[in-house]
């Protein structure tokens, strides 16, 4: 039999599940002979007219459908497994209470506050160099590591120390170009919710600075100001579950960075000297071929992130920039919420409910040029880089 007559039988499946089941978008109610045909029918398709059927009815634009509504909801041949919305609520029971993160920079701080926000947040990266003819060993870290001590999800707020890494080490050590920075927080984070319907974010954070040798003294104060309004896709969204060829948010955080500079160790900056950097960083996060399974491979699993940042000295009236861009690829083996629709539903017909360890770890390309802000080091950098976040 063609595979067209094996759509027409399961349309004809789907004819016979009640208009009002639809409706309430509750699992249908059918006789052991319908379901047995359901199997039947739905063992006998290819792979090609599974992936057909699931991207034509499992993942419509604006629409995540629900089981009933899908040639595949019908398909229940294990019952006696537990139901998605169980699977769902451990994940977010793990995702609520999770204290331990580890993150790239501090543009994702406010993940110590709302553990369950984006699932792309980039992870923390590294590179390990030998030269064997130079008879030179470089590592070079990005990475912030932080804890939450406390966190009140009624009241809104979280405390949490944290530590940021960036730079090069190097083997020999030569004092005029190894440059590094290791900052130590204490984040205290809070809500001011519903501001004419934007939910504001707020780190103040005072540190202590150093590098990788502990030769600097640098001190100083950095609160970091974010604001939330879903309907613009402003700090985050909630359609990762839908159909789109570009799925994406954009973030704005302006922040004030307030240090003095006792020694500047491996820095650019002027020892015994105050800097007031007022500016911020505007991002654009973008995942492509989401939920769209007629792609393949690629389906959700690439991302191309924009990050853009001035900052003015207010001490010198001076300002600096820093841009950069990545193209990425999630390696996770598990489910995100940007290929739910893109895999074979479970044995219930529904769509897998998504890990956060599926975006745990990816592959990169990164373009930067700029200044960086805490060491005050210009570069051009392309690097292909690996990922993890925790």
């Amino acid at each position: 039999m063609s595979r067209h007559l094996y759509g027409i039988r399961i349309a004809v499946l789907l004819i016979t599940i009640p208009c009002s089941a639809l409706a309430q978008q509750s699992d249908p109610v059918l006789s052991p002979t319908e379901k047995a045909a359901a199997v039947a029918t739905w063992d006998k398709l290819t792979a090609e007219q599974r992936s057909f059927l699931i991207k034509s009815y499992y993942a419509k634009k604006k629409s995540p459908l629900p089981a009933t509504k899908s040639a595949v909801a019908i398909v229940n041949k294990a019952p006696g497994n537990a139901a998605p919305a169980a699977t769902a609520a451990v994940e977010t029971s793990k995702c609520q209470d999770q204290r331990l993160f580890l993150r790239r920079d501090r543009s994702d701080v406010f993940s110590f506050l709302v553990p369950c926000g984006p699932s792309d947040e980039p992870g923390a990266s590294g590179s390990l160099t030998r030269d064997s003819l130079a008879g030179t060993t470089k590592i070079t870290p990005q990475g912030l590591l932080g804890y939450v001590v406390a966190r009140d999800k009624d009241s809104l707020y979280a405390f949490a120390p944290s530590i940021y890494a960036n730079g090069t080490f190097a083997d020999p050590f030569k004092a005029a170009t190894e440059r590094s920075a290791v900052r130590g927080s204490f984040d205290s984070q809070f809500v001011v919710p519903n501001v004419g319907g934007v939910d504001n974010y707020i780190d103040i954070a005072p540190y202590a600075q150093t590098d990788f040798r502990g030769i600097g003294r640098i001190a100083g104060v950095d609160a970091i100001w974010e604001p939330y309004y879903d309907p613009l896709h402003l700090g985050g969204r909630d359609d990762e579950n839908y159909r789109e060829l570009i799925g994406f948010y954009w973030r704005l955080e302006p922040e004030l960075d307030i240090l003095h500079v006792e020694t500047p160790g491996l820095t650019n900056f002027t020892s015994r000297s105050n800097y007031e950097f007022l500016g911020g960083t505007a991002q654009a996060r973008l995942v492509l071929f989401q939920n769209m399974p007629e792609v393949g491979p690629l389906c959700g699993r690439i991302y191309v992130n924009g990050t853009g940042q001035y900052f003015d000295n207010a001490s010198t009236g001076s300002g600096l920039w820093n841009y950069s861009a990545e193209v990425g690829y999630f390696l996770g083996s598990g489910v995100a919420p940007y290929w739910r629709y893109c895999v074979p539903p479970d044995a219930n017909g529904h769509a897998p409910q998504p890990s956060s360890s599926a975006t745990s770890s990816s592959i990169s390309f990164v373009y930067s040029n700029g200044t960086d802000k805490m060491t005050l080091v210009n570069q051009k950098q392309y690097k292909v880089q690996l990922n993890f976040r925790y």
